[in-house]
């Protein structure tokens, strides 16, 4: 079984450049899978959208490029 917990840290305000494009922000998130009694600890940018959401940057083997965080 795959668990993920997520620890959000600080966020930075995005260039004017990246705001034409709908991005407002971007955010260090860390990710801590246990996946089958194993515990992965993975960090990944993010970029966060004027509606609030919030997607993956890059991604790896467990969390993907553009994986939504909740």
């Amino acid at each position: 079984m795959k668990t993920v917990t997520m620890n959000k840290r600080n966020k930075v305000e995005a260039p004017e450049e990246f705001k034409a494009e709908g991005v407002i922000a971007f955010q260090v998130v860390e990710f801590v899978i246990s996946y089958f009694g194993n515990e992965i600890v993975t960090e990944h940018d993010t970029k966060i959208m004027t509606d609030g959401s919030q997607y993956v940057i890059g991604g790896c083997g467990f969390i993907k490029d553009g994986y939504k965080v909740d």
